[in-house]
């Protein structure tokens, strides 16, 4: 099911209790007796709006989820459609080595150097290293050329090339 996340909750996790056929239920009970899951009971909760379904379902509370059962999905469709959107979007997410490496390094220092995060970690009993992963030795593999043809007349294929630093394969089908 897919929820649009609004808040965290950071005043309950999942030792917390619900109401359940009129039962006080804590979340990781929920979760281990409906679906044999276990999570981990000091997590705060994701907090969602009730869609009209659930509404309709008699269901006006928000609902509140665990984040470690929770994945993230893509962009709305009027977001995809929108030139600006994903102009910008691709200015964060398209990033060369060297810029992603400074980003991701500066992020580090700032989750490092907040008490408050510290704090929230230690409580998680989570740790996140000081310093990206090094690769040392890797293969690369030769440019490959893109091959297209007209419809299904596969004797006119036509070969491009593309930037592979940016990794950019549309460029030569525009």
């Amino acid at each position: 099911k897919m929820y649009v996340i609004g808040d965290i909750d950071f005043d309950t996790d999942c030792s917390s209790t619900f109401d359940r056929k009129s039962v006080a239920t804590s979340y990781v009970d929920y979760f281990k007796a409906q679906y044999n899951l276990t999570i981990d009971p000091k997590q705060p909760l994701l907090v969602t709006k009730p869609s009209r379904q659930d509404i309709k379902a008699g269901r006006t509370t928000p609902i509140k989820l665990p984040p470690s059962l929770c994945s993230l999905t893509g962009l709305s469709e009027s977001m995809k459609a929108d030139f600006k959107v994903r102009k910008d979007l691709d200015a964060h997410t398209k990033l060369n080595p060297t810029t992603r490496n400074k980003q991701l390094n500066e992020f580090l220092g700032r989750i490092h150097a907040n008490p408050d995060v510290k704090k929230d970690l230690e409580y998680w009993n989570m740790d996140i290293s000081h310093n990206l992963l090094k690769i040392t030795t890797a293969r690369v593999l030769p440019q490959e050329k893109i091959a297209s043809w007209p419809g299904d007349d596969r004797r006119n294929v036509q070969l491009w090339d593309y930037d592979a630093k940016a990794a950019d394969w549309g460029g030569g089908f525009r």
